[in-house]
């Protein structure tokens, strides 16, 4: 564990790493639920692998499990404004979604239709 004193020290240097914008997606009881995902990477190229990082006390990992597939949307930079849909609260009864066009891959799955490119990804 890191020191308290050098918390700061970490985080810019964790910083540092090379992350993309991502929002991960899934459907649940019929409706599109998402997040931003901070840790997503390719683990292969063929066949094509990817791994994305989900808090195990986190309702999307349940969501994504039930489903069986994801979606990665890849957003391009500076896409602010559409993250933040997925990082603020919403009031009941709208979400991140409310407004968004989407698009569907062939499982279903929802992805953002203005992204720079998408992934309908299979659970294993």
């Amino acid at each position: 564990m890191a020191n308290p004193t050098e918390i700061p020290a970490l985080g810019q240097a964790l910083g540092r790493l090379p992350t993309g914008l991502h929002i991960v997606t899934a459907v649940t009881s019929g409706a599109p639920t998402g997040f931003v995902g901070s840790f997503v990477m390719q683990m292969g190229l063929v066949p094509p692998v990817v791994a994305v990082a989900v808090g195990k006390d986190r309702p999307h990992l349940d969501a994504i499990r039930s489903a069986g597939h994801f979606g990665v949307s890849i957003l391009a930079k500076g896409s602010n404004d559409l993250m933040g849909r997925f990082f603020r609260k919403h009031e009941p009864g709208s979400g991140p979604f409310d407004g968004l066009a989407l698009e569907h891959g062939a499982h279903g799955t929802p992805v953002i239709a203005d992204a720079l490119a998408w992934l309908e990804c299979r659970v294993t």
